[in-house]
């Protein structure tokens, strides 16, 4: 038994302690039997000794630490074995609860913070690693068949629109899962607020009467305009010295609770940035198709299947009219859409507009590009063709054709709401110029000639600047890349007898052109040789190189000329220049009846022409192909394009404002463009072997699709902003855990626990003379708990430190 209780119970005389009779029964058995009537009232007894003992200031350590043990042994011992009862009192039963009830609550609420990241941490893995959900949000399964090729017609749209409706549903379940994530962090952030403020609180230096409710007001944006939020750490002026050295502790929690307002607040637009997932045109893996080698645009058109319609013997034999049958329409399609464009430009005042023509299942647009150098792209053919067996092959596997290899491949496409197919691809472009004026002939010998063609001035981006020159070529056998070729333009049945002249169309190309005027030529002396006509040394002429300026105006040139019957003069020519450049943009198509019904192929990624870039060579003939006519050979008359261009050819020099000038330079660039679009290309499609690919000088083209599905990601700027909120809300929820470790946080005192602790706290004049709220505000109290965990204030006593609880047993007085 304790001493102390022991001595106690002497003192009450009680009969428990009186000696014990010789001969009569075991003592402690006839004690035990005799204190039972009245058991109740001694532990009554006991329990105020214990209370008295608590609040006495005078007994030693040892004696406080008796006086809380308000238990006794009472031990009962027979013949055959021995017995001990405990009895405890409420009060220690109470503590004992208490502890239980901090301890669980302090398990319960980190296990509570813990969990949070478990939802964060699998967004942030589903956004790292932009998952892919497919068609619909809701696809349990990962497929939702949203048919994108529309095979079913009218149920393809019924079943969009069913997608469409969960999608919905969905995101707006979403929404509260959101919410509730923002809440849950309110939890969390409250939690460390008043974490921190209680450690401030029972550390020395104490935390101002402003910061105790802090963690019930920090949540809501109006707090940061809360002036005693920056005011409350200011010491007072009469407190103690030895306060003004924690103030820089109090400003962290300032900052703390300042940033935990922001973070709480955004922590819920951000979850939802995260939970919330976007429609996005996801890319599928690239894989390589073919290595490309070279175009065979230096060559006359030769080969097996080069061109649609024409065999190899026709294309050997230079009959070109073998085109016809293929793409004659399609050229004059080209001019039929010209002459309905110009009536719009004429009575509108619009723009020409390129049209489209067809290879095979797919239709294409020439694309106009301004790069420095205003360039019209021609989509090629043979890549066109290319596309199309790929667009068919998805046309049959979208019908469920059974064909393994193709269902398989077809899964991913079936799980999106749309589809488009990219290839990587070559296209020629063409930068073209046309004038009116004298063309010039100068014979070298009988096999070689110089050719001038006046008129030519540079142009910047549609407007012709400077000052104007003769362009010369040579014409014939040199030793160097020149070529030429000629066909004839028919006259139309319904034409006048004075009308009948044909047009003679005749191409050239030249490896190396030159310049000059009256004025210059550029230290070329061809300007001289061509007046005086002597011998000269012409190969170094057009070897010199021109001013910066021209140069790369001046290699590899292709020009057309177009007699002008009519003209006045018979030297008078319309006659157009232009220079072919090599590129590889993306043949993009999306397959779908609904939004692309017209199966039209656009161009992508396309190159940056410059004027420093070099030109390709095009051999003449290709021209000869895109009209179907041999060489030396006649065009029918009658075919629309032959009609519009005897039409609105020249008679003399033109603005570029006039709308036949306009419309012939259009004629002219989309037969230009039908040549390009003919030339063919060679490649090695074993992209599997490595010892191809890097012997290779080539680029390797690839082949992917980008689908239109459901998925998470990071591709914009907001859903980076929700994942820096969220991983500075799990480094709260770390932080919290480390300090709820270190310091053993056991238990959270509610609002009702700390208001009846300040009724319960004796002033001791530390308000006196302090009637503004932003002084009273800074008064600071330390906070300790007793034995209970009951929390009780002990208040800074002004100029001296904190005052002295010693009368109600709780704390002595800290200076």
């Amino acid at each position: 038994m304790d001493p102390l209780l022991k001595k106690q119970l002497q003192s009450m005389d009680h009969p428990f302690f009186k000696e014990r009779p010789k001969g009569d029964e075991p003592f402690f058995a006839k004690r035990l039997r005799e204190m039972d009537p009245f058991y109740t009232q001694m532990r009554k007894e006991i329990d105020i000794q214990v209370r008295e003992m608590s609040r006495s200031s005078t007994l030693n350590d040892s004696s406080k630490e008796s006086s809380r043990t308000s238990t006794f042994d009472v031990e009962a011992r027979d013949f055959s074995r021995a017995s001990t009862l405990k009895v405890e009192s409420p009060e220690i039963i109470k503590k004992a609860q208490r502890g239980r009830r901090s301890w669980t609550w302090a398990v319960v609420s980190q296990t509570i913070s813990v969990l949070w990241l478990a939802p964060i941490i699998a967004l942030l893995i589903l956004n790292f690693k932009a998952y892919v959900i497919g068609a619909s949000i809701w696809c349990p399964r990962g497929n939702c068949a949203a048919d994108p090729f529309g095979a079913f017609g009218e149920e393809s749209m019924k079943m969009k629109a069913n997608l469409d409706s969960q999608d919905h549903d969905v995101m707006g379940a979403l929404q509260f899962v959101s919410k509730a994530l923002e809440v849950w962090f309110m939890f969390i952030s409250t939690s460390l607020v008043y974490d921190v403020a209680m450690l401030l609180a029972k550390k020395g230096g104490g935390l101002p009467v402003g910061f105790l409710l802090t963690h019930l007001e920090f949540a809501d944006i109006r707090y940061l305009l809360n002036p005693l939020l920056w005011t409350s750490p200011i010491p007072h002026p009469t407190g103690s010295p030895r306060l003004q050295t924690i103030t820089g502790r109090l400003y962290l929690f300032v900052l703390l609770a300042a940033s935990l307002t922001i973070l709480t607040n955004l922590m819920g637009p951000a979850t939802a940035v995260l939970i919330l997932p976007t429609l996005q045109w996801i890319e599928t893996p690239r894989l390589p198709e073919m290595v490309f080698n070279g175009t065979n645009a230096q060559y006359s058109p030769w080969g097996k299947d080069v061109l649609p319609g024409c065999s190899l013997v026709q294309l050997t034999s230079y009959q070109f009219s073998c085109t016809e049958e293929v793409y004659g329409p399609s050229l004059d399609s080209y001019a039929d859409h010209t002459a309905a464009s110009r009536m719009q430009v004429v009575r509108e005042g619009g723009p020409f507009l390129y049209t489209i023509s067809q290879e095979g299942s797919v239709q294409f647009a020439i694309n106009m590009s301004e790069s420095g150098n205003d360039v019209v792209w021609s989509p090629n053919r043979q890549a066109l063709r290319y596309l199309s067996y790929d667009v068919m092959s998805l046309d049959i596997g979208s019908y469920g054709i059974e064909n393994e290899v193709l269902n398989s491949s077809m899964v991913r496409f079936n799980n999106s709401l749309a589809a488009v197919i990219e290839k990587q691809s070559i296209s020629l472009a063409i930068s073209t110029q046309c004038f009116y004026g004298d063309r010039t002939v100068y014979q070298v010998d009988e096999l070689r000639n110089v050719v001038c063609f006046d008129g030519w001035r540079m142009e910047d981006n549609g407007v012709e600047t400077g000052n104007i020159y003769k362009m010369c070529i040579r014409v014939g056998l040199w030793d160097a890349p020149v070529f030429d070729s000629t066909f004839f333009i028919g006259h139309p049945s319904a034409a006048s007898h004075k009308e009948k002249a044909k047009i003679k169309v005749k191409t050239y190309f030249s490896d190396q052109a030159t310049l000059y005027n009256r004025t210059t030529d550029f230290g070329t002396g061809i300007a001289s040789c061509l007046e005086k006509d002597k011998a000269c040394d012409w190969d170094k002429i057009f070897a010199a190189e021109l001013p910066l300026d021209f140069r790369n105006m001046t290699k590899n040139v292709q020009i057309v000329e177009y007699s002008v019957p009519k003209a006045s003069s018979p030297d008078a020519k319309f006659w157009c220049f232009w220079y072919t450049y090599l590129g590889f943009p993306t043949y993009s198509m999306e397959f779908s009846p609904h939004s692309n019904p017209l199966a039209l192929v656009q161009l992508n990624n396309l190159p940056d022409v410059r004027s420093s870039d070099t030109p390709i060579v095009m051999h003449p003939d290709w021209m000869l192909a895109a009209w179907s006519v041999e060489n030396e050979g006649t065009v029918d008359g009658d075919r629309p394009m032959s009609k519009a261009v005897s039409r609105t050819l020249p008679t003399s020099s033109q603005k570029w404002e006039d709308p036949d000038m306009q419309e012939i330079w259009y004629l002219h660039s989309y037969c230009v463009c039908q040549a390009a679009s003919l030339v063919d290309w060679s490649f090695s499609a074993d992209t599997t072997n490595s010892t191809i690919v890097a012997s290779s000088t080539g680029p390797i083209f690839y082949h992917y699709a980008t689908l239109h599905q459901w998925a998470y990601g990071l591709s914009d700027r907001t859903s980076q902003l929700g994942v820096a909120v969220v991983l500075l809300g799990v480094v709260c929820v770390l932080i919290r855990l480390i300090l709820a470790v270190t310091f053993r946080f056991r238990h959270e005192h509610s609002a009702v626990e700390l208001f009846v602790a300040a009724l319960e706290h004796k002033s001791q004049g530390e308000f006196e003379g302090l009637d503004d709220e932003l002084e009273l505000a800074r008064v600071r109290f330390e906070m300790k708990e007793d034995e209970y965990g009951k929390p009780k204030f002990v208040a800074e006593r002004r100029g001296t430190g904190f005052s002295d609880t010693s009368n109600d047993g709780f704390l002595k007085a800290k200076t």
